[in-house]
């Protein structure tokens, strides 16, 4: 087909990807390109997450275009950034190759070979066996390198890594991430990780990428892609591949479960092949609370995921009921308080002792958590965690936390009035009824260490215990609201 054009309507994006579609059906190729002229980026196994989840129906026209006009509104345009192409380098400088360590060998065998050939110094902070101790001494190398090379690996369950790179991120060190999502088997020490670990990890990883975009830093999925950009930025060879390459990685990647639960609910209401246009128009009321000016014939799910893609185009106020990240129409008066309450949730929930503790206190606070949480509820948390003036943050010894930990440590970059307090998880824990292994458990711990010391390095208060959280979050409060 021809070069895919960034449609400028709705009948334009229509008429594109019919043109694309075979019988049908368009190919993942043609989806993602048309995606990235659209401002955002899809992976295979994105593709593969949606293919899945509509099951019999094929990836149509319609499909697709419902797809990228939800993107299109969590994402309207691209933020005015400085491209890491526009600074001045100092090639003496290090290179610090932070991320994916043991028993990964990506430093050895791709990225040390290439910056030596190009004389390029560099610190490699991979040990055979790795003690605390070693976070300072790895703390000063990142301090002096003028850039942080990380890559986190399919391998190994990166946890410390995503800690560091939010913190750095937040405080607007030069990075080049390379990043990839745990789909399909995966095993970790030759021990199959279970959906709940992945779609924790995941989780984390998703925020991290959130983070990477608003940031302008420079995300690749492939970490040929990361060095030969890197390389270019440190000698100052940019040519107009390494130009394309940065304008790809600076793209937000998206996650699949912005849009995901539209297209389930969207089937499971027509309950056949082919609806008639009463029903058609009463689905897209249920799922967007308006309704579409006329409908008429039947609408099978292809065209029925049409309607609601011109529904969403032309009501840009559907859009935050159905999207995290957008949060134009929240009432903030809801989430102007003083402590946000983050971290972990859970039946044995922290927060039940934490907000008594804080009720003999005069002071007000956001809970997130709720019985009937569901995705709409996301822009109103984005909003709050804005407004609170100041962020408590608990992860317990009950849960990974990751997703957490990775937003937590980009608020400790930023310097926001932060209180943590974090629990190793003890030996023998279970998750959702699955026993950690002793690695997994090592693994999240390391993440913990990581993050206390980011917070302290940056001045965030790291409580000993809950009571001392809260009381903590108290006095913080009383001192960002004095004059």
């Amino acid at each position: 087909p021809n070069p895919i054009e960034r449609p400028a309507s709705m009948s334009s994006l229509l008429g594109n990807l019919q043109a694309l579609a075979v019988d049908g059906v368009i190919s993942p190729a043609d989806l993602r390109a048309l995606c990235e002229k659209n401002g955002f980026r899809v992976t295979n196994a994105y593709i593969e997450s949606v293919k899945a989840k509509l099951g019999s129906q094929p990836l149509s026209p319609g499909v697709a275009a419902l797809l990228i006009t939800l993107q299109k509104r969590q994402y309207p345009t691209t933020p005015e950034r400085k491209s890491p192409l526009k600074h001045e380098v100092d090639v003496n400088n290090r290179v610090f190759l932070g991320g994916s360590c043991n028993p990964t060998t990506w430093r050895k065998d791709k990225v040390i070979p290439v910056l030596e050939s190009q004389g390029i110094t560099f610190f490699n902070p991979q040990v055979d066996d790795w003690y605390p101790e070693l976070i300072e001494l790895e703390a000063q190398a990142k301090q002096k390198a003028e850039l942080l090379f990380f890559v986190v690996d399919v391998q190994t369950r990166g946890i410390a890594s995503l800690v560091e790179i939010a913190a750095l991120t937040a405080q607007q060190r030069r990075l080049v991430v390379t990043m990839n999502n745990f789909e399909g088997d995966c095993k970790f020490d030759d021990q199959p990780a279970s959906e709940r670990e992945k779609e924790d990890l995941n989780r984390g990883h998703d925020f991290l990428a959130d983070q990477l975009y608003r940031y302008g830093v420079p995300l690749f999925e492939d970490m040929d892609d990361a060095i030969a950009y890197s390389v270019s930025v440190l000698t100052k060879t940019y040519s107009e591949s390494v130009t394309e390459l940065c304008r790809q990685s600076l793209l937000p990647l998206v996650s699949s479960a912005s849009f995901l639960p539209i297209f389930s609910a969207a089937r499971d209401n027509m309950g056949g092949p082919k609806v008639p246009a009463a029903t058609a128009s009463r689905i897209v009321k249920t799922l967007l609370g308006v309704a579409p000016d006329e409908s008429h014939g039947e609408y099978d799910f292809d065209g029925l995921c049409q309607l609601l893609a011109e529904m969403v185009d032309k009501n840009p106020s559907v859009v935050p009921h159905l999207l995290p990240g957008i949060h134009d129409s929240v009432d903030y008066s809801a989430v102007n308080k003083d402590i946000f309450l983050g971290g972990s949730c859970g039946a044995e929930s922290w927060r039940v002792p934490a907000i008594t503790q804080l009720s003999a206190h005069n002071v007000t606070f956001f809970n997130p958590e709720r019985a009937d949480w569901h995705t709409g509820l996301i822009a109103l948390e984005t909003a709050a965690k804005q407004q609170c003036r100041v962020l408590l943050y608990v992860i317990d010894g009950k849960s990974r936390g990751v997703g957490s930990m990775v937003e937590v440590a980009c608020f400790v970059g930023e310097g926001r009035p932060v209180v943590l307090f974090l629990e190793d998880i003890p030996p023998a824990t279970a998750i959702a009824g699955a026993a950690l292994t002793a690695r997994e458990i090592k693994d999240l711990n390391r993440g913990r260490a990581y993050l206390a010391d980011a917070a302290r390095r940056q001045k965030a208060r790291v409580a000993s215990s809950l009571a001392e959280a809260v009381d903590q979050a108290v006095v913080l409060v009383q001192e960002v609201s004095s004059p």
